[in-house]
């Protein structure tokens, strides 16, 4: 804390001497502001908004001021705002990270994903639903923005970044409503498509564009994927007058074949099977979550695949025995080597519940549910959630249960011997409908929260540790 305390007096005493240096006559940037009139008072820098401090235009590096919001102040180091904080028992507070190219209705962080030292960030809004997603890389305890991908015959409406994944120097982007042309140059509007890009030093390069081998019109397929070492997962859940299906890719000899497809042999219409997916291994899950049964019970299924040789065999069916009409059980699925996890965030008038399942050998034994214990309906828990090892991160966009504040929360639990334990929470200062936890991701002990609603939905990510506070 002291020598927080003293870096920051020191930039204050350079600071003025430069100002003396400057001279009365000569003209700041047109972004500065001082407040500077005598050695016996105190230094003032500008005191802004959060809205006010994004918005400065053009700002430089080192340009500082004091966000009123955050009561704290923020350093421009020349792409982010950074926040100047005093460090507490090595903790940190979450560092909050936008698009470069900032535009309202972009949808920054509708997608998040994270591995190791690099995160991506879908923006399906930007411009007019064409979409990008955005790479950030971690340097020292920051987060910088690397490169800005896009399809490279993206057209308007696409909605690439709908979905994004990671693993490893490759990533593969959702564009669920890219027209693909088919048979007799038919135009089948919003087909879909997955794409997958690699990295090369800081060089992020397109390397295959994929589609399901029976694609058609309206399949949305790139609505959700995953991609794993050498495997992808798609999910293309309005296929089938939305029984939807599920399609896994395998790359070999640098090129990226069709496997399998998955679909529910008993689905119904606008089941939407592959609504959510998730690989790992020779593990796979697909959420199914508006199965109706007729009496306008939608109460969804999960539903676990296995690997032996190249053959994908069903394992499992995961249901919510206990689940609700409208429960949506299936919404967001995860799949580890260890874990299952499906939310049901409609669960109980929108409050929400997530479930976790252990494997042993063939058979999933569950744990007992994750709920919002305060009872508060439009809570959205599990509207977003993110596995690795023994942590789980939840996101609740709603959280204060009035759907027009939707402030969000983030919870973070760990596994406690035979129960999950919540270990933290995470709130945001950010003005209403920002969204906070409509996307969640971590990796090791790192993690991202999405909040696309953020500044009349231009979006933003908020970067932090297991030690953030």
């Amino acid at each position: 804390m002291i020598r927080t305390l003293c870096s920051l007096f020191l930039i204050l005493i350079v600071f003025s001497k430069s100002v003396a240096q400057i001279g009365i006559g000569a003209m700041p940037h047109p972004s500065a502001a001082l407040d500077l009139n005598a050695t016996d008072k105190a230094f003032y820098p500008p005191r802004v908004t959060t809205a006010q401090r994004i918005a400065i235009e053009n700002p430089q590096a080192g340009a500082f001021v004091y966000d009123t919001d955050k009561g704290r102040m923020y350093l421009y180091d020349g792409q982010n705002w950074y926040p100047l904080t005093i460090e507490t028992n090595g903790a940190h507070p979450l560092l909050d990270r936008f698009a470069s190219d900032r535009t309202q209705q972009e949808y920054f962080g509708r997608s998040v994903a994270i591995d190791g030292n690099y995160a991506i960030i879908g923006a399906i809004g930007n411009p007019l639903n064409k979409g990008n997603a955005y790479i950030f890389v971690r340097e020292g305890n920051t987060w910088i923005e690397q490169a800005v991908i896009s399809l490279s015959d993206g057209q308007n409406y696409d909605n690439f970044g709908m979905s994004v994944s990671i693993s490893g120097g490759s990533v593969v982007v959702g564009a669920s409503s890219k027209t693909v042309i088919g048979d007799n140059n038919a135009l089948n509007y919003n087909q879909g498509v997955a794409v997958v890009f690699v990295r090369s030093g800081a060089t992020w390069t397109q390397q295959a564009v994929l589609s399901g081998s029976d694609g058609a019109l309206n399949d949305s397929f790139g609505t959700s994927v995953c991609i794993k070492g050498t495997d992808i997962i798609v999910g293309a859940p309005y296929k089938n007058e939305g029984k939807g299906q599920a399609y896994l890719f395998t790359l070999q000899n640098s090129e990226w074949t069709e496997k399998a497809i998955l679909k529910d042999e008993q689905g119904t219409s606008y089941a939407q099977f592959g609504f959510s997916v998730c690989i790992s291994g020779d593990y796979a899950i697909v959420g199914e979550p508006y199965i109706n049964n007729g009496v306008n019970v939608v109460k969804g299924k999960a539903f676990v695949y296995n690997r032996s040789g190249t053959t994908w065999s069903l394992q499992s069916e995961l249901t919510n025995s206990y689940g609700t009409s409208m429960g949506n059980f299936g919404n967001s699925v995860l799949i580890t080597d260890k874990y299952a996890v499906v939310s049901s965030p409609n669960e109980s008038y929108n409050s929400g519940i997530v479930r976790i399942y252990r494997k042993d050998g063939t058979n999933w034994y569950e744990y007992p549910e994750l709920r919002n214990n305060s009872g508060i309906p439009n809570f959205n828990f599990g509207k977003s959630i993110s596995i690795f090892d023994d942590y789980l991160l939840i996101g609740s966009q709603l959280n204060d249960g009035l759907a027009e504040f939707d402030t969000g929360r983030v919870y973070l639990y760990k596994l406690d011997e035979y129960y999950w334990k919540l270990e933290k929470q995470f709130s945001n200062s950010s003005p209403p409908a920002s969204n906070f936890g409509s996307s969640v991701g971590i990796s090791g002990s790192s993690f991202i929260i999405g909040s696309y609603g953020f500044d009349n939905y231009k979006g933003k990510v908020s970067f932090g540790t297991m030690d953030t506070f």
